[in-house]
């Protein structure tokens, strides 16, 4: 495995000068998102928060619940490299308006997605490890997140699984 660094449980980074990632790196991710309490973990290739361009390999576990965000100033992409899962986008008020269903190149899904606008989006995992490579412009900036005031904050772990629920039946609904 490459030269690893944990910032913290969900924050990996590499700190190679010429960085390439194998399966390898992404079985260690996914050996450890379990472990982590919002259960997603992320290597990052990028080596500051300054950087211009940030770019990560991110684990999802069908667990995992990411807060309705939307981006200010902030151009984002994933490439799809293992699981199904689906990318969903709101209104302002919290209605669905598109649901894209993501997966490998292999899948029937799509395998990438570009958001270019700030538009309220979660993803929703339907296989046991959704694993992304994430590409967005830097430098990072929290204040450039904003979170939907219509969904539960990530610490409140009932209502979180109870959106989560509800948001699938809708989405299930749409079809």
């Amino acid at each position: 495995m490459k030269n690893i660094e944990s910032i913290n449980l969900e924050v990996y980074v590499t700190r190679e000068k010429i960085c390439n990632i194998s399966r390898a790196e992404i079985d260690f991710l996914k050996g450890k998102v379990n472990q982590t309490e919002r259960k997603r973990i992320r290597l990052c290739t990028h080596k500051h928060l300054e950087d211009k361009l940030h770019e990560m390999f991110i684990v999802l576990s069908k667990e995992t619940y990411i807060r309705p965000h939307k981006h200010v100033n902030r151009i984002e992409s994933l490439h799809v490299i293992e699981g199904k899962a689906r990318a969903v986008f709101f209104d302002e008020i919290g209605n669905i308006v598109q649901v894209v269903p993501l997966g490998d190149l292999n899948s029937e899904s799509q395998f990438y997605c570009r958001i270019d606008e700030a538009i309220y989006h979660t993803i929703l995992v339907d296989s046991e490890y959704f694993v992304f490579h994430e590409s967005v412009e830097g430098p990072f900036c929290k204040s450039n997140t904003i979170f939907s005031s219509w969904s539960p904050d990530e610490s409140d772990c009932m209502s979180t699984q109870e959106y989560i629920c509800n948001l699938s039946r809708a989405v299930h609904l749409l079809k």
